[in-house]
């Protein structure tokens, strides 16, 4: 995650986000430290006030809840205002034209509705400032979309971190992972890489988040003589790979093989089973909700335990 207390992540403008009168979504993970009258922003379309669209708490009276800035003139109060020192996910999304399309969601659930008419174009995106207001607190794991999320999609995907190759209409991934340097990477693939200016700093205190891991299994006939995979001869040994998504890269690796059926030998049977188990010997990364560890009141002299399981 970063850390935005006076810093910002920029962004250069891209089409992929001139959205017009399209439907998109935004979504990250949001933790604030502090929450004063009309000093609160934190993400910024077009400028880092925002001419596109923004989020701040200083845009609309009485300055006390979060308020969405959409271009010129439509400017909403959501009622919206976060405890402190808690990691919340947020979701902007805009579906279709009617009355309402455009709705704002925390932790999955819709908070406010609105009438959107703005039409997008495009310019910098602007992370950990808006409204002439900077954020005081962190961010991790922000996502602009080219299509609307249904509620059931948020759900799914607020606490997971994703496979850019597996989702449609993801055109900006930023997960914040990187942990040293001035340069976010986008893992869309688009390439709208950020620059840290300021003195964001990056923390371990990040969003609970779950890593999944993909593993994809080959087997080939092995020609040792030749180092060729010429044709497929009867009696000749099949040798296995495995290679797993492992963070953000593939890792190849050689298992142990164990033969439950068949002799291991392409075309001498009807079918061979195997048993494959390998290591990475990577580390893996483990982030605990502190909000997760629940204790009743504890007595004095006695001891309280909550278990978390990995």
């Amino acid at each position: 995650a970063l850390n935005f207390s006076g810093g910002y992540l920029q962004i250069s403008s891209s089409s992929d986000w001139a959205f017009g009168t399209d439907n998109f979504a935004i979504d990250f993970w949001y933790y604030t430290t502090k929450w004063d009258n009309d000093s609160e922003g934190f993400f910024a379309i077009g400028s880092s006030h925002g001419s596109e669209f923004w989020l701040s708490n200083s845009r609309k009276s009485p300055h006390d809840d979060l308020d969405l800035a959409f271009g010129s003139g439509q400017e909403y109060n959501s009622g919206w205002v976060p405890s402190l020192n808690t990691w919340y996910h947020l979701a902007i999304v805009r579906s279709g034209t009617g009355t309402d399309q455009t709705k704002f969601y925390v932790n999955g659930i819709e908070q406010w509705a609105g009438t959107v008419s703005h039409s997008f174009s495009a310019g910098n995106l602007y992370i950990g400032t808006g409204g002439n207001r900077v954020h005081s607190g962190n961010l991790d794991e922000f996502r602009i979309w080219n299509r609307a999320l249904n509620q059931g999609e948020i759900l799914q995907k607020m606490s997971n971190v994703l496979d850019p190759s597996l989702e449609t209409g993801l055109i900006g991934y930023w997960r914040f992972d990187e942990g040293s340097g001035t340069t976010v990477y986008d893992l869309s693939g688009n390439g709208n890489d950020g620059i840290i200016y300021n003195n964001a700093t990056w923390t371990n205190d990040a969003a609970p988040l779950s890593y999944s891991s993909s593993i994809h299994i080959t087997a080939w006939e092995a020609d040792p003589d030749n180092g060729l995979l010429e044709g497929f001869t009867a009696g000749s040994p099949m040798s296995f790979k495995i290679y797993a998504a492992v963070y953000d890269s593939m890792m190849e690796l050689i298992p142990d093989v164990t033969l439950l059926v068949g002799d291991e030998n392409f075309g001498t049977g009807q079918f061979t089973v195997v048993q494959l188990a390998a290591l990475s010997g990577v580390d893996p990364i483990i982030r605990l909700d502190q909000a997760s560890m629940v204790f009743p009141a504890i007595v004095v002299n006695e001891t309280a335990v909550d278990t978390v399981y990995i």
